[in-house]
């Protein structure tokens, strides 16, 4: 019995010494429960969790303590951290939130766009290229720079922002020469000539148009940079663009066209010339990064038009002194051959607001400002479905441009855009009227050709006249204005041929004399150039200005003064005629029909989608072996339907009519043949929708033609 109370007193014994420490228990800590309402059940779920695992925490200190009072450790592989204060979190209240955009790192996402070296031209041997000379430099402002190749002039007081036509020139090496203006007017008498400002050797290659820029480098100096153009033709939807980074302060940079997200360049350096490159058409924005620091915009350009199927030269240069811009630029248009069945076009805007031009359902032009005139676009001569709207898309015409036929299609057009005088009246209710004029320059290699351009809607006729340049003009007063031109409202002149030479030129009205509307000096009318002089409307209401442009590619010769036949046979042929009076030949001997008929050539279709569908065909009448004298009748069918067509003879650019194919894909036409056609077998070609990416559905036909004093065959009978 004492064995079985030991323990017992000796547990009291125990308790007792404890208690003459601290005779009173530790009691648990108060639990504190924090109940919250909330709607979302996961966040209710969440709150209940959390307040169980807080009351447990405070349970399992409660017993630790309890424990440690009666001398009972835990194991040392636990490592419990009581916590006497706990105090429970308050539930989280869960809310909707935005997934964040990720900020756009420009330079490292933004591709560039590839440039490419231009392709071997597959014309013919021709033994010439071109070349011409572009001022970007704002040395000489005022007074410009005369360019000589091969100590020919061929181009007085450039100034900054202007460029010479294109030369012929021989393939081989070449010498440009920058030199003061009119210093070299004499050479032969001068014996002691200033050495030129500059003067550098370039070589032509054959079919190939070299530009060389006249630009500034850092020490403000003269430099003349090459730069070899591609001319193949472009697609519908695309610009070509070639950069040159002239400007000597810009930073190393990265440039971007943001609205397409791609990349011009990386890394670009002064005196770099990148491209050529073919970009989206359109306007677009330019932005500058600097290369170190690949996310700072630094410069921008905002609104360069590029229109389309136009090759440009951009060319970054140094802004104005007192600019506090990075950089300034200059864009230049390049020449590009065009495809046998296009030609080329040009809007004027004479209406109030800026326009946007579409042609089949392609931008060609995104904002043609008030007065402006846009450059030469290469345009199907079967026509299409022309759109003109205002900026923010307001319609103010749909109609027809073209087809232009007969001796149309081989002119390129000037379109006029002006008001409606009466745009609710009768079966037009757009609000603009368009007006084409044609380009048809008498061919000349020793003068010039230049006319007048109304562009002024609801004015009186207008007149250009003309005198020699005072800087030209021997004595003290000028010579007396002649006219040489006139025009009435939104019409032009005839061209007139001039002898070349240094002239000023300005626009009057007719019957008003002193009243100028337009004014240019110094204009160096070149042999073999043509020059349009458009009156438009000014930036302000009710002011004019008068610009001059070029309706094509210019392509002077530089040997006009050193004995070209070409040349020479002009003027001893002009010489004759004014010496003797014109002869008409008469023909001695008559044409036979011939027993033997030329192979007819076979047109290969081109293949389908659907094989069962019939390939396009014509019938012609007279057909050989009958013969035609001044007309034929053309019909076709299984063409594709509302499209528009052309006929012309031996190839597809010598098109002799326009139209436009039936809702059944059937063409019926008379073609009238040209009053001067030679005797002979022909290719007649039928072309439908021969516009770049179009249809190209194209058929040809045997045409035999009679002279028309032969009797015509006819087929024997059966």
């Amino acid at each position: 019995m004492v064995r079985k109370l030991l323990p017992h007193l000796l547990l009291a014994i125990a308790l007792l010494l404890v208690a003459g420490c601290d005779t009173v228990t530790q009691a648990p800590p108060q639990i504190t429960v924090v109940i919250t309402a909330v709607d979302d059940t996961t966040a209710l779920a969440d709150g209940v969790a959390e307040a169980l695992t807080g009351t447990a925490q405070v349970y399992i200190a409660a017993t630790e303590t309890e424990l440690a009072f009666q001398g009972i450790r835990p194991s040392e592989t636990l490592t419990l951290t009581p916590s006497m204060t706990f105090t429970p979190s308050p539930t989280t209240v869960v809310t909707a939130t935005r997934t964040p955009t990720p900020t756009i790192t420009l330079s490292p996402t933004f591709a560039p766009y590839p440039s490419y070296t231009p392709a071997a031209d597959s014309q013919e041997s021709t033994g010439f290229g071109w070349i011409r000379v572009l001022n970007a430099s704002r040395q000489r402002v005022e007074t410009g720079l005369d360019i000589y190749i091969n100590d020919i002039r061929i181009a007085r007081s450039l100034l900054f922002q202007g460029g010479t036509t294109y030369q012929q020139a021989p393939v081989g090496a070449v010498r440009v020469s920058l030199q003061t203006v009119d210093v070299g007017v004499a050479p032969q008498i001068n014996a002691t000539m200033p050495p030129p400002l500059l003067t550098t050797v370039v070589n032509v290659t054959e079919n190939k148009a070299l530009s060389l820029v006249i630009v500034d480098n850092k020490e403000r100096a003269l430099e003349l940079v090459s730069v070899v153009e591609d001319t193949t033709p472009l697609a519908s939807g695309v610009s070509r663009l070639t950069i040159m980074q002239a400007n000597p302060f810009l930073l190393q940079s990265n440039i971007l066209i943001p609205d397409t997200g791609r990349a011009l360049a990386y890394e670009i350096t002064p005196g770099t010339t990148i491209g050529p490159m073919d970009i989206e058409s359109g306007n677009h924005p330019i932005e500058f990064y600097d290369s170190d620091f690949p996310d700072q915009l630094y410069a921008r350009l905002d609104s360069i038009e590029f229109a389309d199927r136009v090759d440009y030269l951009l060319i970054f240069i140094a802004a104005e002194l007192e600019s506090n811009d990075p950089t300034d630029y200059l864009l230049f248009t390049n020449p590009n051959r065009r495809i046998e069945t296009d030609l080329g076009v040009r809007f004027i805007n004479s209406y109030t607001v800026p326009t946007t031009l579409i042609l089949d359902d392609q931008p060609i032009l995104t904002n043609l400002p008030v007065g402006a005139t846009s450059p030469v676009i290469p345009v199907s001569r079967q026509g299409g479905n022309l759109i003109i709207q205002t900026v923010q898309g307001e319609r103010l015409f749909a109609g027809s441009l073209g087809p232009w036929q007969s001796d149309e299609l081989t002119a390129d057009k000037t379109i006029l855009m002006y008001p409606n005088p009466n745009p609710n009246a009768g079966s037009n209710p757009n609000r603009i009227v368009i007006n084409d004029l044609s380009q048809n320059v008498p061919p000349t290699a020793i003068r010039a050709n230049l006319r007048l351009i109304h562009a002024l809607p609801g004015t009186v006729g207008l007149s250009l006249q003309i005198r020699p340049a005072l800087s030209v003009t021997q004595g003290d007063s000028p010579l007396d204005w002649i006219t040489i031109a006139g025009s009435d409202a939104l019409q032009s002149s005839p061209y007139v041929g001039r002898t070349p030479g240094l002239y000023d030129l300005r626009v009057v009205l007719q019957g008003a004399a002193g009243t100028i509307l337009g004014r240019i000096s110094n204009v160096d009318l070149l042999a073999g150039g043509v020059y349009d002089f458009i009156i438009v409307p000014g930036n302000d209401i009710g002011s004019t200005r008068l610009q001059m442009v070029e309706p094509e590619v210019q392509f002077t010769s530089i040997g006009i003064n050193e004995g070209d036949p070409e040349v020479v046979i002009e003027a001893v042929g002009a010489t004759l005629t004014a010496m003797a009076p014109e002869v008409t030949a008469t023909p001695t001997t008559f044409f036979t029909a011939t027993a033997t008929i030329t192979p007819v050539p076979t047109n290969t279709p081109r293949p389908t989608n659907t094989p069962d569908a019939p390939p396009p065909s014509i019938a012609i009448i007279p057909a050989p072996p009958n013969t035609a004298r001044t007309t034929v009748s053309v019909s076709g069918q299984d063409f594709a339907p509302n499209l528009n067509y052309t006929i012309g003879l031996n190839d597809r650019a010598t098109a002799l009519v326009a139209g436009r194919t039936a809702e059944d894909g059937t063409i019926n036409n008379t073609v009238t043949l040209p009053g001067s056609i030679e005797p002979g077998w022909y290719t007649l070609i039928v072309c439908v929708d021969c516009r770049v990416g179009g249809a190209q559905q194209q058929v040809v036909a045997a045409l035999h033609v009679a002279a028309d004093n032969m009797t015509p065959t006819v087929t024997p009978a059966p």
